[in-house]
């Protein structure tokens, strides 16, 4: 029998890798009191790379 509620549609791979990764970096910056080379590192990332998702993210560094 179906529900009289719409049906959520699942989120897209790419969307819930979006926001788990902007999750992370918001978290790391938070943890490293906004530093950039040391979230990197707790990211396991490159400090250049970091830049460039806090820029697509429009994360304010």
């Amino acid at each position: 029998m179906a529900s009289s509620k719409e049906e959520s549609i699942p989120e897209t791979l790419k969307v819930i890798r979006h926001k788990a990764d902007y999750t992370a970096v918001l978290q790391a910056m938070s943890h490293t009191n906004q530093n950039v080379t040391e979230a990197a590192n707790v990211l396991g990332t490159t400090t250049p790379t970091l830049y460039k998702l806090l820029e697509r993210m429009g994360i304010q560094h």
